[in-house]
């Protein structure tokens, strides 16, 4: 008797792709990818068919899933960023395990016994709302993109030698993404350590995230590690000379991104400690060892905002790491959880914004400064960073943004808007820091000016890096906050500000989905968008267009994302830092507001 095949268990080449959830175009290369891949149990003239089981047990051993679980959204609510930099095989990877709640496991698999296995960015999300971990990897690549892995030492290993394997194949054939077009992360999703819970439960935390970059300092991809709260670099006790040339390169290629981040700087040392006074011993020697790497800031000595930067100070913020052994939990590591846990709670905690404001106001009241020198100083620093494209108005890239088949999710889009926010805030950063360095303190001795200086700098960098918009994603598998969205928004801050005028906010939510599909803007997850028109994220698209940002010269969509969303970010902090100047004179907040419009649309970005 012969075995019967039902029709029902057999599938065609088009309903195999989109059981897997990739094109047809992306099935084929999936086939050439994979030796082990199903072969077709009959080619017909039209398509290949295939044994439905048999694709599933593959794509199961491979961690595809057809279909997604319904899992609780770990990406809403507080959260805190951590970004963990340094060069390869650090142990960073095995400071990262302590977050999680299967330590030894995350050890095992990602630590490779001091081998760096961060080939491309990691961001790990820590959760309560988990009931179990997994990892999944993102790229452009859609045979490669959601394939996923439960967080076990075998699986887990298993999924990053073939993540690994696939990034050897792309820099073999020479891939590049700095520009975006291909690129790659890993999110790994865990439930909390103890270590961890209390540090969320101390700072009122839903989630922590906390990004691994590779192990050099040129391309950070699409972990933003410009937006963390807490930079952490990691150095380890070896090689001095060696060491002190790749962390000056290190610090060169960070320090525009996190200046305005709490750094802190963790060396790892040779020494093991059974004791708080061992301990103590071992971090004297890391701080010692520390300030040997201040040579590297010798020409930065005089500027003006390097007092105020935690990442240029580094004998300043070290702490020592000792020796830790991978499968057990040592007195030493219990040592080093306590400070690194406190270190940690004090980052989150610091209000550094809040403490330059306040000690810009009370310096000019009691100097006595004038409101008429202050403003001149504000306007020449903001002067100083105007854009020199303003008065073009011959391109405009907009018209082409409409036809571009552009989605409000940063996957469906492609991630092009995603990158070029990314891309842009990074530039913008760049640009300041450098524009600042140019202040020092033999130019500007007085106290005044130097605290307008630092409190300004940071204010504008801050203001960049903080994703403020009026458009809220409810889905359960999207990213907090929806940048795509978010920039997409900017963009369209005229249309929604008309579209607004005559609605109702219970209507808002509908108005808003019409103007992003009436410019060309899709989504297959409208029902889950909200607009919180309240705060920050309105004013900003009333700077956007007060200032007539969408009307400068683009003819790229780098150019015209800079222009609308960082460029809105921006004059947005502009006209916060005219209320604290106006305001710290005695001007009245309704004048403050009137005058603040006036002069960012003068001066600045």
């Amino acid at each position: 008797m012969t075995d019967q095949i039902r029709i029902e268990d057999i599938a065609g080449v088009k309903e195999i792709a989109e059981l897997i959830g990739i094109s047809t175009a992306g099935l084929s290369n999936l086939r050439n990818r994979y030796d082990d891949f199903p072969e077709p149990i009959k080619n017909l003239a039209a398509t290949p068919l295939f044994m439905i089981s048999e694709v599933e047990s593959w794509m199961e051993a491979h961690g595809r899933e057809g279909v997604r679980r319904f899992l609780p959204n770990p990406k809403s609510g507080r959260f805190k960023v951590l970004a963990v930099c340094g060069r390869p095989r650090v142990g960073k990877s095995f400071l990262i395990s302590m977050f999680s709640s299967d330590t030894y496991g995350y050890r095992i698999a990602c630590s490779r016994e001091g081998d760096d296995f961060t080939q491309c960015e990691v961001q790990n999300v820590i959760s309560e709302s988990l009931d179990e971990g997994f990892a999944v990897f993102h790229s452009t690549d859609e045979t490669m993109n959601g394939m996923k892995s439960p967080l076990t030492p075998e699986r887990l290993t298993r999924f990053l030698d073939e993540v690994n394997d696939y990034l050897k194949e792309c820099r073999e054939n020479g891939w590049n993404g700095e520009k975006g077009e291909n690129y790659h992360y890993i999110e790994i999703f865990s439930r909390p350590s103890e270590f961890a819970r209390q540090i969320m439960r101390t700072n009122n935390l839903d989630y922590l995230i906390i990004t691994d970059t590779p192990g050099v300092a040129e391309n950070y991809g699409v972990v933003p590690v410009e937006k963390a709260d807490l930079v952490l670099f990691v150095l380890a006790d070896s090689g001095m000379s060696e060491a002190n040339k790749s962390f000056a390169k290190l610090v060169e290629a960070m320090a525009p991104l996190v200046a305005s981040s709490k750094a802190c700087f963790l060396y790892r040392t040779n020494s093991s400690c059974d004791d708080e006074e061992e301990y103590s011993q071992m971090q004297e020697a890391a701080e010692r060892a520390m300030k040997r790497f201040e040579e590297c800031f010798t020409g930065l000595k005089g500027r003006i905002i390097e007092s105020s930067l935690d990442v240029l100070q580094p004998g300043e913020s070290v702490l020592g790491i000792p020796i830790m052994k991978e499968k057990k939990n040592t007195q030493s590591e219990i040592m080093f959880h306590k400070r690194f846990g406190a270190k940690i709670c004090q980052a989150f905690q610091a209000e550094d914004l809040t403490g330059l404001k306040d000690k810009l106001s009370t310096t000019i009241q009691e100097e006595s400064i004038s409101l008429k020198s202050v403003i001149e100083f504000i306007t020449y620093l903001l002067e100083g960073i105007s854009s020199v494209e303003g008065s073009k108005n011959h391109s405009n890239y907009f018209p082409r943004f409409k036809g571009s088949k552009h989605n409000r999710v940063m996957t469906v889009d492609g991630y092009r808007l995603l990158m070029a926010a990314q891309n842009t805030c990074r530039s913008q950063l760049k640009f300041l820091y450098d524009y600042f360095s140019g202040f020092t303190s033999e130019r500007f001795p007085l106290l005044w000016q130097q605290n307008c200086i630092k409190y300004t700098y940071n204010a504008l960098t801050k203001g960049i890096k903080t994703d403020t918009g009026i458009g809220y994603g409810g889905h359960p598998f999207e990213d907090r906050p929806p940048v795509t969205m978010l920039t997409t928004e900017a963009i369209l801050a005229e249309e929604l500000l008309v579209a607004f005028k005559d609605v109702s906010n219970k209507n808002m939510n509908h108005t808003y989905r019409k103007v992003f599909e009436e410019n060309g803007v899709r989504s297959n997850s409208w029902d889950y968008v909200s607009v919180t028109p309240e705060g920050d994220g309105l004013k900003k698209l009333e700077i956007i267009r007060e200032t007539g940002l969408r009307g400068r010269y683009s003819d790229s969509l780098f150019e015209l994302v800079n222009n609308c969303y960082i460029g809105g970010m921006q004059k947005l902090a502009e006209y916060k830092v005219w209320l604290t100047i106006l305001s710290a004179k005695g001007i009245s907040y309704e004048n403050a507001e009137i005058e603040a419009m006036k002069a960012i649309n003068t001066t600045g970005f």
